[in-house]
């Protein structure tokens, strides 16, 4: 692979990963096997070590779990929740506990914990006073969304601790899911009810976290197991006893854990449970190993994304054999034909799997694939799974190839495929109806209008009863026009035409990004918006213009001026101007660049005693400078508060990075 192929496979593996994860985080749909994302987030990461020029701010290999939901209130970790490093290889555990060793020459004494990684939803709850304050999902690590009216309603979290001797404030950590035959009898009603079964017991878990109603919790029985707990006890020495005190203040606690000394034992935990896991009432995906000793675990430290103390051993998918039942084609709001290859009903991994991935015309041709086909399946927990092989011993010769179809199963038009990619595509843009509610969805996404009460079901309605076909019909929709529509009464209505009103405040970043230009992310949107000032400049531009903005190469630029070298974007721009949408950057933002900070770029770390983190980069935006995740050579000022990533702290003594505290920040401000 050439430096050239490098960069294009980067561009390519992030785009995916930041899909599956919007999907899995914020969505709870599982596209693909937990096995095949930790498989391409490894490849990203060791494209990015050998091209460390391609490697951007925005890389998934920087950055912990979900985005925090839009509708709820986000609370800051106290203690940032970073992922664990994740492998599938025994020889990689060893290399785990060899590790630690040697970065504990001194101590003689190195025992592990081991413990079940439950398949669910990773969360905080901090107690002042033996009361529960509050309940915060992982998010991206540094804050999550506020859950703590939903965590009341799980039976199993304590509200009130009454025994003595309780600390002032303390953080206990766990992992909220639901029992298998909770999921089940679940989805026996909806199935009974004609409705759509939910996929697996994590997702749905998830999902109900992220429902505006707490009620919701307690009606599906969720679950949580506790398996942390942050103190300033000082008679608690080890993450053990840290468990064994929870336990004894009545948290439900998995009786799964267990001290191991050395390799030997470790091994064994994980062949024992790999045999037990589906007796579980629950869903596991590995074995979690931590050095038991805190004073060893501070002493080892956190990357700025995992702790050096701890990893994840996942389990290899399972793959079964089914049958074929058919091939049907789905198309994206830019035009691709996805394949999904529909299967006879299959139990794996304690799930009923009805879909895998086919990918796109190249892997069914490889498949060689056939209807009625006998297909071998890998699955990792998630609702589709992948197709690794086709045992064509059983074939017949009555049986038909799958052919990838010439013409869109929506509209009919001829496909096309271009030269540079694997992707096929339908053309007919304006008439192609999932391409328009595609791109509706795009953009009323939160990252682009941010019109969350468009969903997906409001955007079928509105399609079926010809009320919109682009989005600056939005900005046209009356009362009456909506009124009436099923589930539509006069609250929902007035609501969904606020949320429309309010999505013309949006800067014109946000307003680009939301165009869903081909290739044009949304940091690639925000360089072109602080480049071109005026979207009538960023349309007259030159190919040459587009490629002198910084991150924008020829791939990128030649999408921008295909888009606005078609007639309907251009009607398309005109009508959102009118409408009042945002659609140029404002002097008082351009003006950015003569402020004291311009071009200087911060990296922020710790608890800050004045200022919330949301308050932090707004006062250095403000001044014109950026806040960006990752310490670099390029970076100016390292801010930092209590309990800094120690990381981060020698990332900046080695690149002589000024490292700035709260009064000196302040001082700086006041230059």
């Amino acid at each position: 692979m050439n430096e050239a192929q490098a960069k294009k496979k980067i561009q390519e593996l992030k785009a995916k990963i930041h899909y599956y994860n919007e999907k899995y985080y914020q969505q709870s749909e599982s596209l693909i096997s937990d096995y095949t994302f930790d498989q391409m987030l490894l490849q990203l990461q060791q494209l990015e070590q050998k091209y460390p020029q391609y490697k951007t701010e925005d890389t998934p290999t920087g950055n912990v779990g979900e985005k925090w939901n839009q509708h709820t209130n986000s609370i800051y970790h106290k203690y940032p929740m970073l992922s664990l490093n994740n492998t599938y290889s025994e020889a990689e555990i060893i290399d785990f506990v060899e590790r630690i060793k040697k970065l504990l020459p001194h101590e003689k004494n190195i025992t592990f914990v081991c413990e079940l990684k439950f398949d669910g939803v990773a969360v905080s709850m901090t107690y002042k006073d033996g009361i529960l304050h509050h309940a915060v999902t992982r998010g991206d690590g540094e804050k999550g969304d506020d859950i703590t009216a939903h965590m009341k309603m799980i039976h199993s979290i304590p509200l009130h601790i009454t025994q003595k001797n309780i600390p002032s404030i303390m953080e206990v950590r766990g992992e909220v899911f639901m029992h298998k035959n909770t999921f089940n009898a679940l989805n026996d009603q909806r199935k009974k009810n004609k409705e759509n079964l939910w996929s697996n017991p994590r997702n749905t878990a998830s999902g109900t976290l992220k429902m505006l109603d707490p009620q919701i919790v307690s009606q599906r029985s969720l679950d949580c197991y506790c398996y942390a707990l942050s103190t300033s006890i000082s008679y608690i020495k080890t993450h053990y006893e840290g468990i064994q005190q929870l336990d004894q203040w009545g948290f439900n606690i998995s009786p799964t854990y267990k001290i191991c000394k050395n390799i030997q034992e470790i091994m064994h935990y994980i062949s024992l449970w790999e045999e037990k896991k589906d007796k579980l009432s629950m869903d596991i995906d590995g074995i979690v190993i931590k050095v038991n000793n805190i004073a060893q675990q501070k002493t080892l430290g956190l990357t700025s994304k995992s702790p050096r103390w701890a990893i994840a051993y996942k389990y290899t998918p399972e793959v079964i054999t089914t049958c074929l039942e058919k091939v049907t084609y789905q198309i994206g709001r830019t035009g691709i034909i996805t394949p999904v290859a529909h299967i006879k009903p299959v139990l794996l991994a304690g799930t009923v799997v009805k879909r895998a991935s086919l990918y796109n015309k190249d892997y069914i041709q490889k498949l060689q694939l056939h209807l009625y086909d006998k297909v071998s399946i890998a699955k990792g927990g998630d609702i589709i799974p992948k197709i690794i092989a086709v045992d064509a011993t059983y074939r017949s010769e009555e049986q038909r190839r799958v052919k990838f179809p010439t013409h869109c199963p929506a509209c009919n038009m001829l496909l096309v495929q271009s030269e540079s990619e694997k992707s096929i595509f339908c053309v007919n843009s304006r008439h192609c109806i999932p391409q328009l509610k595609g791109k509706l969805m795009h953009f009323a996404h939160r990252k682009a209008m941010n019109i969350g009460e468009l969903g997906t079901k409001t955007i079928d309605l509105l399609f079926k009863y010809k009320r919109i076909a682009t989005p600056a019909d939005l900005y046209t929709l009356r009362f009456q026009d909506i009124y009436g529509l099923d589930g539509f009464k006069k609250l929902s209505t007035e609501n969904l035409l606020r949320g429309i009103i309010q999505s013309k405040a949006v800067p014109f970043k946000h307003v680009l990004f939301a165009l869903g230009i081909r290739y044009v992310g949304i940091t690639a949107a925000e360089k072109l918006a602080i480049h071109f000032q005026d979207i009538v400049n960023l349309m007259h531009a030159s190919l040459e213009d587009l490629m002198a903005v910084p991150e924008v190469g020829e791939k990128i630029a030649q999408s921008v001026q295909h888009f606005f070298q078609q007639k309907e974007n251009q009607i398309l721009i005109e009508q959102l101007q009118a409408a009042g949408v945002q659609c140029k950057i404002h002097k008082q933002v351009v003006l950015k660049d003569r402020l004291h900070l311009a071009q200087k770029k911060f990296v922020i770390s710790g608890i800050f005693e004045k200022y919330d983190r949301e308050k932090i980069k707004k006062i250095i935006s403000d001044a014109g400078g950026k806040v960006v995740n990752t310490i670099t050579t390029k970076v100016d000022y390292l801010l930092i508060g209590n309990k800094p990533g120690s990381q981060k702290l020698q990332l900046a003594h080695k690149h002589n990075i000024t490292i700035l505290q709260e009064k000196g920040f302040k001082k700086l401000l006041e230059q």
